[in-house]
């Protein structure tokens, strides 16, 4: 049992460290092309939204919802 956990932590870990070596290179490869459009006047755009932003709306989300618990447990007539 203990063989198999750690041959699954060794696959875990393998896959983690390819999916940053394919970010990185996805990196590299928009930032290239981000130097060769933009001498014509275009860039390249994630298709996705970054963590910060994401996060972001997260938060109003949740502050969002928190208002509106709070202004229902008022009592009336406050």
């Amino acid at each position: 049992m203990a063989k198999r956990l750690a041959d699954l932590g060794k696959a875990v870990e393998g896959l983690i460290g390819g999916r940053k070596k394919l970010a990185q290179a996805e990196r590299k490869v928009v930032k290239a092309l981000n130097r060769a459009l933009g001498r014509i006047g275009y860039k390249v755009v994630a298709k996705t939204e970054p963590e910060r932003e994401r996060m972001r709306r997260a938060r109003k989300k949740v502050a969002a919802r928190k208002r509106r618990r709070r202004k229902a447990k008022r009592p009336k007539g406050t």
